[in-house]
């Protein structure tokens, strides 16, 4: 959600994950080597927010 205060002000939120769904299991790629591959990337991180201000100069 992006709101615009003037011209040169936007303050901005971006919600991820919001329903705190799980990530579903990759079996095809279980056991790899120095990395945690049993889970697909799409809801491993959970929720998480970002919050910011942009201004032009």
């Amino acid at each position: 959600m992006t709101y615009r205060i003037n011209d040169r002000w936007r303050i901005y939120t971006t919600v991820y994950n919001l329903l705190g769904f799980r990530a579903p299991a990759d079996y095809g790629t279980y056991g790899s080597y120095l990395y945690n591959s049993s889970w697909s990337q799409k809801g491993a991180i959970m929720r998480s927010f970002q919050f910011g201000v942009n201004v032009a100069l």
